[in-house]
């Protein structure tokens, strides 16, 4: 349909209408999707920052000996 850069404009309407009718079957992702997905929660976060927080104490004090 394109041809050197030029679109006559029924062709133009043409893609449009297909871009338009292709983009109205996309369906956004639901929370419950979301939640399946194996992400990482606030809680797991916080868990892991723990953990580094003991082990950067840990080696503080054996640095500082």
């Amino acid at each position: 349909m394109v041809e050197k850069g030029r679109v006559t404009v029924q062709e133009g309407k043409e893609l449009q209408t297909e871009l338009t009718r292709k983009a109205s079957g996309i369906v956004p992702a639901t929370k419950a999707e979301l939640d399946n997905l194996p992400f990482a929660k606030k809680e797991d976060v916080e868990a892991l920052e723990a953990k580094m927080d003991a082990i950067n104490a840990k080696l503080d004090q054996l640095l500082s000996k």
